[in-house]
């Protein structure tokens, strides 16, 4: 959703030819255009790649949970569907990068949405204490998307 309280960014105006030594651009030929990206919603929801079944199920809730994102004005950051799959994969190499993958995607969104409908797991647990540990908003909605608080 737009948010008027975050800060404008700047484009600066460039003089196609700059003069030998003078700098492309000043400070004050900066042209201020509002802010309006949307915020990056990390989905946080159960997973797990041991029974392929009731993976494919999660993944499929994920793809639900974002259309949801998306409705609300935000853009999803969906680690099952992105980056989950090398859980599955037997060199433990690749797991631990998909891990530090869904790490990273923490620390560049502005909040996580814990869907609970089916209950937390270990791994929801370590995202949100991570997401906390930011200081990102974190949200929690059940079956119905409905927001909840615990």
């Amino acid at each position: 959703m737009y948010d008027p309280k975050r800060k404008p960014f700047f484009i600066p105006f460039v003089d196609a030819d700059p003069k030998d030594g003078d700098m492309p651009f000043k400070p004050s030929d900066a042209i201020q255009i509002p802010h309006t990206h949307p915020k990056l919603i990390y989905i946080c929801s159960p997973y797990d790649p041991s029974n392929m079944d009731k993976a494919s199920d999660q993944m499929l809730n994920e793809s639900t949970y974002a259309v949801f994102v998306v409705r609300r004005g935000c853009i999803p950051m969906t680690p099952h569907l992105s980056v989950s799959f090398l859980r599955c994969m037997p060199d433990q190499e690749m797991v631990d990068r998909a891990v530090e993958c869904e790490h990273q995607m923490i620390h560049a969104c502005d909040e996580l949405w814990a869907f609970i409908e089916e209950g937390r797991d270990y791994g929801m647990f370590v995202e949100i204490q991570m997401a906390t540990l930011l200081n990102k908003p974190v949200h929690f909605f059940n079956k119905d998307f409905q927001e909840v608080k615990l």
